[in-house]
């Protein structure tokens, strides 16, 4: 496949690694120490004990899991300021997993990872948008955003494998774009950006094929369109070395699609 896309593991790859964002995969939580399963009204120190080795590690992996969920998509400034929080949340408490439980080993080795993380946050928070964008729709751009039971699209050709559609975007038919199920969010060429006369609000980082780090721009459509499905106010980013644009979840999100020989179909859930 072309395209891979934000899941468990918290991977974007868009064109065969063209652009690709990454994170860290949680591991799943483990048990915490063993609590007795009786304890007389007058707990004895043994029981005391055992409900002291208790510790936050499970909450802290969990919370981090929660956290690589909700930085998947494409977030403001204040929405990356309560990642933030979140992270410094997770590595207190990895912090205060005392030295003698089972878990503390493991949180020890997950603290350099989370610090990471929270690094990354940082830097995509400084050069996020400050505020969320509330577009000014011109006279022929949908203004309400419209979900209808079912519709479908012909497929124009395809690139390696991938369906490529024609999409609206702010009113304006119709751009190529490659549809495929898996891609989380949608990104568009600087080609498209132009044509559509689309001003950069900010960046976000991501890695490319061979490990290093760039900036993509980030703008906002004011409505994508295919027949009736109408989504308004998409924050979508920009990727110049790609020919063709991505279509992403964030406009077909609750729709189970049907991919036929010649068209799309989708049906709302």
């Amino acid at each position: 496949m072309i395209f891979k896309a934000f899941g468990k593991t918290g991977t974007f790859i868009v064109l065969s690694g063209i652009v690709a964002f990454t994170s860290w995969s949680c591991d799943s939580p483990n048990n915490v120490a063993n609590i007795p399963t009786e304890v007389s009204p007058t707990p004895s120190p043994e029981a005391l004990e055992a409900f002291s080795q208790e510790d936050p590690y499970d909450e802290a992996i969990q919370l981090a899991a929660d956290l690589i969920t909700e930085t998947n998509g494409i977030l403001s400034q204040s929405e990356l300021q309560q990642v933030t929080q979140g992270w410094e949340e997770a590595i207190a408490l990895l912090e205060s997993v005392p030295a003698s439980s089972s878990n503390y080993s493991k949180a020890q080795e997950k603290l350099p990872v989370f610090r990471s993380l929270l690094e990354r946050t940082l830097q995509r928070q400084a050069s996020a948008p400050s505020s969320t964008y509330s577009p000014s729709s011109p006279s022929n751009t949908p203004s309400q955003e419209t979900t209808p039971a079912s519709f479908q699209v012909p497929i124009k050709r395809r690139m390696g494998g991938i369906p490529i559609i024609d999409v609206t975007f702010n009113g304006v038919p119709a751009f190529e774009m490659a549809l495929d199920t898996g891609a989380s969010n949608t990104l568009i060429t600087q080609r498209m950006a132009n044509d559509l006369k689309l001003a950069s609000t900010g960046t976000i980082s991501a890695t490319i094929a061979d490990g290093s780090v760039v900036d993509l721009p980030i703008t906002y459509l004011n409505s994508i369109q295919i027949q009736d499905r109408v989504k308004a106010d998409v924050q979508v980013a920009i990727a110049p070395s790609m020919s063709v644009g991505l279509l992403g979840q964030d406009f077909f999100e609750g729709y189970d699609i049907t991919i036929r020989e010649n068209s799309i179909e989708f049906n709302r859930r």
